[in-house]
């Protein structure tokens, strides 16, 4: 018997611009209106499909690496069940030595990251490297929970730039990784009408209705 879902990723799993915790104000401004992060997010769908409760560890503008660490420093229990919704290969996480961290990615917004370190490192990167790292970062992630006698993941492809797509012929990983992430609901031609959360850029309610409903369908013994 399961008891918590458990979920890990970037904004899609925290839900930022999610009309439970925000709202736009009289001029149009996003305003969060509740402590915490969105319950309605597909993880949180499924939750309260299967009346489990619901663990949202998802970080607004998290790279792979930053969740990894959320994973390493989070506490499970064996009958959880563990969605690992990966980000974009093309983010990455710098700590200073007084321990605090910058985001990085390929953004133009100043309030995420450092520009001059950003631009020094896209300079030399690109996402056949960066998958590189991202695979370790997934297959380390998995035998850490297995190591923990945690059974019930599902995985969630990270999300790859074009250039890289084109050259991925087959799993790189040890575990299976749905390539059906949350982006595929939102921008495949099968969903014309798709929906966007508050802010006009993120995946909307229905866009998670969709995905949670293709989870509890592809995953059946979630139902168990």
């Amino acid at each position: 018997m399961y008891n918590r879902i458990v979920a890990f990723g970037c904004s899609y799993v925290a839900g930022d611009a999610m009309p439970d915790v925000w709202e736009k104000n009289k001029r149009n401004k996003l305003k969060k209106i509740k402590k915490g992060k969105s319950l309605i997010t597909f993880p949180g769908l499924i939750a309260t499909e299967l009346g489990l409760k619901f663990v949202n560890n998802g970080i607004s503008g998290a790279s792979n690496k930053e969740i990894l660490e959320a994973i390493e420093n989070f506490e499970f229990d064996k009958d959880d069940v563990v969605i690992l919704h990966w980000s974009f290969v093309n983010r990455t996480l710098f700590r200073t030595l007084d321990n605090n961290t910058i985001q990085i990615l390929p953004s133009t917004n100043p309030a995420n990251w450092g520009p001059v370190l950003a631009k020094k490192y896209y300079d030399f990167q690109n996402d056949m490297n960066m998958l590189s790292d991202t695979r370790i970062f997934v297959n380390y992630a998995n035998y850490r929970l297995k190591f923990l006698g945690v059974r019930n993941i599902i995985n969630f492809s990270p999300i790859l730039g074009e250039d890289a797509r084109k050259k991925i012929t087959n799993n790189i990983y040890d575990f299976p990784v749905d390539t059906k992430h949350l982006t595929y609901f939102a921008n495949t031609g099968q969903y014309p009408d798709r929906d966007l959360a508050l802010d006009q850029k993120h995946p909307g309610p229905e866009t998670h209705k969709r995905f949670a409903e293709y989870i509890l369908e592809e995953y059946p013994w979630l139902k168990e």
